[in-house]
């Protein structure tokens, strides 16, 4: 199972431009993409036709998962990253 996480990242100079960093993790693979562009920028353990399946993920789910990404609190997920897990 591929767990999914967002880091939204607002344009400085233009509110409205919104980039948005997906990492998917799976027993100790991971892969990180950008969204608008829908392209893996690096992985470690993702065969080339894995990360090609991500990409196209990125790419037809791109307005769903930045409007998921708008929703995460940064400071909320901050908070929660730092605790152990029992």
């Amino acid at each position: 199972e591929i767990r999914q996480s967002l880091k939204q990242v607002q344009g400085y100079l233009d509110a409205d431009i919104v980039v948005v960093y997906v990492t998917f993790e799976d027993k100790g693979r991971s892969a990180e993409g950008v969204l608008p562009e829908g392209k893996i920028l690096k992985s470690s353990g993702f065969s080339e036709k894995e990360i090609k399946a991500l990409e196209f993920y990125m790419s037809s789910q791109k307005d769903t998962i930045i409007q998921m990404a708008r929703t995460v609190d940064p400071m909320k997920a901050f908070l929660s990253s730092g605790k152990s897990k029992k």
